[in-house]
């Protein structure tokens, strides 16, 4: 199986479940133990190895797009592994599966992960719980999803 380095972060949703906390700032900026959660996400794919993020946005999101390359920046600065960010566009919102869609020439035939920034899961994983795969077959087809 081929080692996961790409990963895929969906965070362009008008965030409607969390109207209330995030009428005024993405979703995404919502702030846990003062730092954006976004950053939670970005931090456990740096741990899993993953080299290349793309992030699908919105172009009404430009203070959680501005906060993250100054945030990968600084990472760089520390860490050599830091792994490049591609801002994608979805100017229409038409929920999950087409984010991922607009994620299809980053991705190309890699296998790749994806991490949802609104739902945060402390755990002790370590690295190696990425790469433990199920395994599905199809017709003329095989492939795996990896769970966590």
């Amino acid at each position: 199986m081929k080692k996961i380095i790409k990963g895929v972060i969906p965070a362009a949703g008008f965030g409607t479940r969390m109207r209330s906390l995030s009428q005024n700032i993405p979703k995404e900026m919502l702030p846990i133990c003062k730092k954006p959660i976004i950053e939670y996400a970005i931090k456990d794919m740096i741990k899993s190895d993953i080299r290349e993020i793309a992030i699908i946005t919105h172009p009404e999101k430009t203070i959680m797009n501005d906060y993250i390359s100054e945030f990968i920046k600084k990472e760089s600065q520390n860490k050599p592994n830091t792994p490049e960010i591609y801002f994608i566009n979805q100017t229409k919102r038409r929920g999950l599966a087409h984010a991922i869609y607009l994620a299809k020439d980053f991705i190309g035939q890699q296998p790749f992960a994806i991490f949802l920034p609104d739902n945060l899961v402390m755990t002790n994983m370590s690295k190696k719980n990425i790469y433990q795969p199920l395994t599905w077959t199809s017709q003329n087809q095989t492939g795996n999803i990896n769970l966590l």
